[in-house]
């Protein structure tokens, strides 16, 4: 019924013509990909689209992240700025182009779209943003492992590793003579061939919604040296310290840990 219509007098010498617009009001609007969560891979660009049913006048569209409060809509993040839309058969089509990061996972992601009525909203989707692993953090003895670890021959060998990811790594344990699957790599009295390089590897699959998987990694290599029982004694250092009727004799011993132990000796 959109038209112009006419009114004309009966001696038909005046007229009088207007338009009539049809306003008709949005029904809905459609977001597309429509999984929920919809999974991403962090760092990468992804498209999103709404799409509003028929209307008229031509609807807006704005989008919004939920900041993980989704009855609170104050603290909504407005991406309208990262999105373009055209108008097409009485039907707008809005785009966003937007790259998440982790700290995006968990949110959700969504667009309203209005054309003089009440704001009409899309479905909220999750956010799943997936990321690969950080590098292997690893502990030995309450200690940050940094680059090597010293250990006697005989003795017990225990390093814990963790690593962040999502979804969560796990862990693979390279070393002199085998490998091991886990956090914590355990081996009982370590000999001597047990000295050498040890990595431990974090790895996961990240498995978006649309596109490929991928498998990221990451790994983390320090020494561990293996010393023997024996103690070799060295001398370090000797000092003669003549004082009156005294003298006192200064020797330092090291061990097989490369660990320094004085001891004095008075003699008269």
């Amino acid at each position: 019924m959109t038209g112009s219509y006419i009114c004309r007098s009966s001696d038909i010498r005046h007229c009088k013509m207007i338009n009539l617009t049809l306003a008709v009001p949005i029904t809905y609007v459609n977001l597309n990909p429509t999984n929920d969560p919809v999974s991403v891979i962090d760092n990468t660009s992804y498209q999103f689209e709404c799409e509003t049913s028929i209307c008229r006048p031509y609807a807006t569209v704005k989008w919004y992240k939920d900041n993980r409060t989704i009855d609170d809509i104050a603290d909504d993040i407005d991406l309208t700025h990262l999105s373009t839309s055209r108008l097409e058969n009485e039907v707008t089509r809005s785009v966003l182009q937007v790259q998440p990061t982790k700290v995006d996972h968990g949110m959700r992601l969504f667009c309203l779209a209005n054309n003089g009525g009440p704001d009409i909203y899309s479905s909220k989707q999750i956010l799943d943003v997936l990321y690969e692993p950080s590098i292997p953090k690893c502990q030995f003895n309450s200690s940050i492992v940094n680059e090597n670890i010293y250990i006697r021959e005989g003795q017990d060998l225990s390093i814990e590793c963790s690593a962040d990811g999502y979804p969560p790594p796990f862990l693979i344990w390279t070393y002199p003579g085998g490998t091991f699957s886990g956090p914590t790599l355990s081996l009982r009295k370590v000999a001597k061939d047990a000295s050498g390089n040890f990595t431990c590897s974090a790895q996961n699959t990240l498995k978006p919604t649309y596109g490929l998987e991928v498998t990221r990694a990451t790994s983390f290599t320090f020494v561990v040296n293996v010393y023997g029982n024996n103690l070799s004694y060295v001398l370090y250092h000797l000092k003669l310290i003549l004082d009156k009727d005294s003298m006192m004799f200064i020797c330092l011993c090291l061990d097989s840990i490369l660990s320094i132990r004085p001891f004095h000796l008075n003699v008269r």
